[in-house]
């Protein structure tokens, strides 16, 4: 099953990563945010490859290095000290070389990566910052606890439909690790209607210590404008890849949930009607993940503005 997990993620497209290449735009805005739309905007005007959240599925090495990162990261805010729930062990706390890890990449968008803003800033001197906004904290929050938030749900009731296939139980842990992260730095009550202000406090925190010359506060509404005036490039003569992501991000992750519990049911004695219904949910919901951003991009823009 894992297999087929790997195999459904290669219709993710992005500019092939070149072995010469770091970050020279650093996107520091949180999940659903326009990050999806930005990966088509910064691909079209040549800064890919880009590192994504969905680069995870096919690369599922860089995982643990993600965890393990912000697991350091946690243990600074405090004071080395931390109580962690018993499936938060990726291993030992520590920040990877970003120069080696991110080589060929040629920006960085979405999470876990715009949590090491102050780390990328440090390794790429010459790297600018996009800052991608919603038009209000409560527009924000609405949309990632209608998609992605619920990976990193309360009770880790997405990580224990999906704990018998490796790559995608591995993700969930991110996903909820990303979210205690944010409880730490920005609201400990994340399920609650006031976190949404963890959208301002991020934002407020990037504008903090990212300096204002190597800083562009973006709403995907702008259009290209913007970006391309503070990249430093033409505008394009296509239009900006205004994408919507909700309805089929929530497909993907029903059928992450669906292949989980039908692997749970196999482990507990299904037998092959079960296997037939497993085999029938790959191939009817297969090309729902493998097609991530190739859906957005050709398939009625699903996954994208965020």
């Amino acid at each position: 099953m894992d297999a087929v997990i790997q195999g459904q993620m290669k219709g993710w497209h992005s500019t092939a990563a070149a072995a010469d290449r770091t970050p020279l735009v650093i996107g520091a805005g949180l999940p659903r945010t326009g990050t999806s739309s930005t990966f088509e905007a910064l691909n079209t005007l040549g800064f890919g490859a880009v590192m994504h959240m969905a680069v995870n599925f096919q690369q599922p090495w860089r995982i643990d290095t993600w965890r393990k990162a912000l697991l350091a990261k946690r243990l600074s805010l405090n004071q080395g000290e931390l109580k962690l729930k018993p499936h938060y062990h990726p291993g030992p706390a520590e920040m990877p070389d970003w120069s080696v890890f991110l080589s060929g990449y040629g920006a960085t968008l979405d999470s876990p990566a715009c949590e090491f803003v102050p780390e990328f800033l440090e390794a790429f001197p010459d790297a600018k910052v996009v800052l991608t906004v919603r038009d209000s904290d409560e527009a924000w929050w609405q949309s990632y606890m209608g998609t992605v938030g619920k990976i990193g749900e309360a009770f880790g009731f997405h990580r224990q439909k999906v704990a018998l296939i490796p790559r995608l139980y591995n993700q969930a842990c991110l996903a909820e690790e990303i979210a205690e992260y944010w409880r730490q730095k920005y609201c400990s009550d994340l399920e609650q209607q006031n976190s949404a202000i963890v959208h301002s406090r991020h934002n407020a925190y990037i504008k903090e210590i990212v300096p204002a010359d190597r800083l562009l506060i973006f709403n995907v509404k702008e259009g290209w404008q913007p970006l391309c005036d503070f990249l430093g490039v033409p505008v394009p003569k296509t239009p900006f890849p205004h994408v919507n992501d909700t309805h089929g991000v929530n497909k993907i992750i029903t059928t992450m949930q669906r292949l989980g519990l039908a692997m749970w049911a196999l482990s507990l004695g299904g037998g092959t009607a079960l296997a037939i219904f497993a085999a029938k949910l790959v191939i009817r919901h297969g090309g729902l993940v493998a097609s991530w951003h190739k859906l957005a991009a050709q398939g009625g823009r699903l996954l994208g503005r965020k």
